[in-house]
């Protein structure tokens, strides 16, 4: 018995050995038949891609390169090393030269859960992930455009590339941006962290082709650029998103659409190419899902203090420093921008803005200069344009001016609100309507309509002053003329008129009460004594104090002409017809004595 236990003990020792070594055998075969077919995998994958890649049109501009590549067949990954796209400047210096390149280098691609086989047999790209890391671009741009694969042609075949391909996710991190001149002199530019998040990319490629993105959202930090011509431009971070992108090239013609598309300037900076200006904000964004445009805490700006910014200039400039609160456009047709046909929207809002404006006298006018009115401004502009509605809410202006004798005259609007409406360029036919209401030195409120004829320089206008007392503009009035308000109240003041392109004619109602000014010389410096009274007495002798002068007279309304400052716009020649009208309310022209002896002679009846 112990005999064929033992033999039995011997017999099986002997099978254990047998099949460990079959074991053995057959896991060196599948390791060596693994890693004889990995690197078969490797190098048909390498020569698959290299030789489709040469049946494109591309291959005639650009070297594909890449360093080694290596096929998990278990996992189904691939991993590419050193990857480069670079231009053939030499074959094609011309092409280059005119359209600019690109070159792109990567250090890593990892492609997961890829479809091997059916890459291999039927050049059909199926991939889970695609990641790429450790990546550098530059940009070689001309003097004028960039287009390195302008050697695509939309209506004639240029390769005999057929491939198919899908990818689930793809991500590019941290990617090194680089932007070159003609010249190939890096400019004053930078660019840093690219990265791309892509989600269901696909692509097709026959007689023609098909390219669809379910997703992208793509992003630059910190970028910088100066121009040659000294523009500087600057952003903190600038995002795009895209979703639903489709685009084809049937029937010989270059086809794209999509559904949602935005983009976000995080701190934009702009200075012009001279560098008197700086254009900030907060925040840029445009969004074609909602069919709007926000502007958060936008500024511009002079770079130039008041004294640099008159010396700048030949002739007087207006020296605009102004803050915005946020600028909203809303129900842009995004379309007719995308096919270059215009700007339609619906409405512009600007709210809270604070202007600070300032005009030095101390250089000459220029009197080449005619400016035209609002609505021929409009109508000037050569990209098509057309806002339903334009509204600014919570506006304060302040504008100073340096006159002839150095002394600085002020003048404040404050708690602005207006709408414009009908903003457009195409109709001369229309009409420009402009709507303001606000308060004159934070005390006078008033509010005004103007309305501006599209084909030629005429507006007609009407407006009001309310119930307020006028030594609430007595400091205004003193630093443009040595005339001080004592005393004054504001009944009522209606006026309207026609502005044309020379001059103003207009009816003008001004109501008020217990005027007393005081006239001053020169240097602002009130006269005293026998100087003084006199110049009080002269005031009050020959202004009118009241109107009506008493309960049992009608009020004194008039009839005024102005002549418009061929130099300046449409503001000016209004603010003249105003202050035309109030001085023959106060000293009263020969005609507008004879109406109103009439007018009273009526009433007596």
């Amino acid at each position: 018995m112990a005999k064929k236990r033992a033999k039995k003990k011997k017999t099986n020792l002997k099978r254990k050995r047998i099949i460990t070594g079959l074991l053995i055998t057959l896991f060196v075969l599948l390791t060596s038949s693994l890693l004889y077919l990995n690197y078969n995998f490797n190098h048909l994958i390498a020569s698959k891609i290299r030789s489709l890649y040469n049946q494109s049109e591309a291959a005639n501009y650009y070297n594909l390169r890449f360093d080694k590549l290596r096929v998990n067949v278990i996992s189904q990954n691939i991993r590419i090393y050193n990857v480069h796209l670079e231009p053939k400047t030499k074959e094609h210096k011309a092409f280059f030269t005119e359209n600019g390149s690109i070159d792109i280098q990567i250090g890593k691609i990892l492609l997961k859960d890829a479809s091997i086989l059916d890459f291999l047999s039927n050049n059909h790209i199926r991939i889970q992930d695609f990641v790429v890391k450790n990546s550098r671009i530059e940009i070689h741009k001309t003097q004028t455009k960039f287009q390195p694969f302008a050697f695509v042609k939309k209506k004639q075949q240029q390769d005999s590339l057929r491939i198919n391909i899908d990818i689930q996710d793809l991500n590019i991190t941290k990617a090194e941006l680089y932007y070159y001149t003609l010249d190939e002199r890096k400019t004053d530019s930078k660019f840093e962290n690219f990265n791309m998040e892509i989600s269901r990319l696909r692509f097709s490629k026959d007689k023609s082709f098909q390219f669809s993105i379910d997703k992208l959202i793509a992003s630059v930090n910190d970028i910088s650029y100066l121009s040659d011509k000294g523009a500087f431009v600057s952003m903190k971070q600038f995002q795009i998103g895209l979703s639903s992108f489709e685009s084809n090239n049937k029937e010989g013609n270059f086809n794209f659409d999509f559904k949602d598309l935005y983009f976000q300037i995080n701190q934009p900076q702009f200075t012009t190419n001279d560098s008197v200006y700086q254009f900030t904000a907060k925040k840029l964004r445009i969004d074609k899902t909602k069919k709007e445009l926000i502007i958060d805490q936008a500024r511009v700006k002079p770079n130039l203090s008041k004294k640099q910014f008159a010396q700048h200039y030949k002739y007087q400039s207006l020296r605009p420093d102004v803050r915005i609160k946020n600028i909203r456009m809303t129900h842009i047709d995004f379309d007719k921008i995308i096919d270059n046909k215009g700007l339609f929207t619906d409405s512009l809002i600007i709210q809270g803005v604070e202007a600070n404006l300032f005009k030095s006298k101390l250089k000459p006018l220029n009197t080449h200069r005619i400016p035209h009115y609002l609505a021929l401004q409009i109508k000037s502009i050569k990209y098509p344009i057309k806002v339903q509605i334009v509204k600014v809410e919570d506006v304060d202006i302040n504008f100073s001016v340096q006159q002839e004798d150095r002394r600085i005259s002020r003048v404040a609007l404050n708690k602005l609100s207006g709408t414009l409406k009908n903003v457009q360029n195409k109709t001369s036919s229309q009409k420009l309507y402009l709507k303001a209401k606000g308060r004159l030195e934070n005390s006078i409120p008033f509010s005004a309509t103007l309305v501006f004829d599209y084909n030629r320089d005429r507006y007609t206008y009407k407006g009001q002053v309310y119930k307020s007392n006028l030594k609430g503009i007595s400091k205004m009035i003193e630093s443009f003329a040595p005339i001080k308000i004592k005393q004054g109240l504001i009944k009522s003041l209606k006026f309207r008129g026609v502005v044309n392109r020379t001059d103003s004619r207009g009816e003008m109602t001004f109501l008020y009460h217990n005027l007393a000014v005081q006239f001053q010389n020169k240097d602002h410096k009130t006269q005293s004594g026998l100087g003084k009274s006199i110049l009080s007495l002269a005031a009050n002798t020959y202004l009118l104090s009241n109107n009506p002068a008493n309960t049992t007279l009608p009020p004194r309304d008039i009839s005024f002409y102005a002549v418009r400052d061929m130099n300046k716009g449409f503001i000016n020649i209004l603010v003249q017809s105003i202050l035309k009208g109030i001085k023959e309310t106060l000293i009263p022209s020969r005609e507008n004595r004879r109406r109103y002896k009439e007018k009273k002679q009526s009433q007596t009846r």
